[in-house]
């Protein structure tokens, strides 16, 4: 390759549609990110196992191929998603769409919505994705990490969601994708416009393999 080579940094805000996904703690919005981020027009990108929490354990989770990390309209995408071949968090480099994690703040924050307010004027195309329910098997660890945790509220600030963003947001349950609900799955597909993905099933039932659930 030319040593003078330079590769193209994308920005995924700007130049494509993405799906910024938001999650409580223990709701997989690492792992969720990767999983959408499979299907058919999006961006494809690897994904990273992990280990987290280790005072409580070696709880296995994973690292999302691609976060968004931003103060308002000064973001960036870490790692940088770049046109080349050493791009290799991103295994279809002619992307339409891409799952990005704001993995800051949390859906229980309002200045969660504020920011995404600020990227749709950027991109008004721009689609959330919530993850507002935690893993079953995880509840009592998720409570350690954010003592207000609990169906009721979620509720409660689904409706905000919903109030400020309408069809432009998605309430993901990390339950149902983890049951193979598919019927839940299809909902997902609908609102990311493309195709279900013929192995779905197998990496749900590798993810919970991984995490023992």
């Amino acid at each position: 390759m030319d040593k003078d080579y330079k590769p193209i940094p994308i920005d995924p805000i700007k130049d494509r549609l993405p799906y910024v996904i938001s999650s409580l703690p223990f709701g997989s919005g690492h792992w969720l990110t990767y999983f959408i981020d499979q299907h058919k027009d999006f961006a494809e990108s690897s994904l990273m196992y992990r280990h987290q929490f280790k005072d409580h354990g070696p709880i296995k989770h994973c690292q999302a191929p691609h976060e968004i990390r931003h103060d308002g309209t000064e973001y960036h995408i870490h790692p940088t998603i770049t046109a080349s071949m050493k791009a290799t968090l991103v295994r279809n480099i002619e992307f339409k769409k891409i799952a990005l994690l704001e993995n800051n703040f949390g859906p229980y924050v309002k200045n969660t919505r504020k920011k995404y307010l600020e990227l749709k004027k950027i991109n008004p195309k721009l689609k959330m994705i919530v993850s507002m329910d935690v893993i079953h098997q995880r509840i009592d660890l998720a409570k350690t990490y954010q003592k207000d945790i609990s169906a009721e509220k979620s509720d409660i600030r689904w409706k905000d969601w919903q109030e400020e963003f309408g069809a432009d947001v998605f309430r993901i349950d990390i339950n149902k994708i983890l049951d193979c609900n598919i019927e839940h799955y299809f909902d997902l597909v609908d609102f990311l416009e493309t195709e279900p993905h013929a192995e779905w099933k197998r990496r749900v039932e590798e993810y919970r393999e991984h995490i023992d659930v």
